[in-house]
């Protein structure tokens, strides 16, 4: 005869130990993530503001942002276009890469590069083979502050895009 109550409790066990596991893994993945005051380079760390336009929907959450450029991956038939810049306004910059050939942007649509003053940088980026991007930078307390094509990549810009595959570009310095 099949004792229902130990079946229960059996069943009961599993629940919990499930509801355990998911609990521990939120904790672990919430304990990786630093804090603000925790950031040095190589990390993620939250940054404030919307979005950019093609990022996912919202979830309340700020973005993040990348201390130091990460390696992207190469894909096949793809190029690679190095962006040599020095941030010389004394103030902290995000920066991002807009193609203007298609819906893309570097190093994602919601991460940022973040610049800290007078710092020089090598961003090299996977692109397609002769696509046009431009930069955008803006002050990391107010994007209506910006250089190239700024936040969100909308506005026009001189001189601030350059074509992949065409090797890097020259320093590109930053200035009020």
């Amino acid at each position: 005869m099949i004792d229902l109550r130990e079946i229960a409790g059996r069943i009961s066990a599993v629940v919990l130990a499930v509801v355990l596991a998911g609990s521990l893994a939120a904790s672990a993945a919430v304990a990786a993530e630093p804090r603000r005051d925790d950031c040095s380079k190589g990390h993620a760390c939250p940054a404030t503001g919307p979005a950019p336009a093609n990022a996912a929907a919202s979830s309340g959450t700020p973005r993040p942002s990348v201390e130091t450029p990460i390696r992207e991956p190469t894909a096949r038939n793809s190029k690679s276009l190095r962006w040599n810049i020095q941030n010389r306004t004394g103030r902290r910059l995000e920066l991002q890469f807009y193609s203007a050939d298609r819906n893309w942007v570097w190093p994602s649509a919601n991460r940022v590069y973040l610049l800290p003053d007078s710092q020089r940088y090598s961003i090299n980026i996977s692109c397609r083979r002769n696509e046009k991007i431009c930069y955008g930078a803006w002050l990391a307390s107010n994007t209506r502050t910006y250089w190239g094509v700024g936040y969100r990549g909308r506005q026009s810009c001189r001189g601030c895009c350059y074509i992949c595959g065409r090797g890097q570009t020259p320093l590109i310095k930053l200035v009020w």
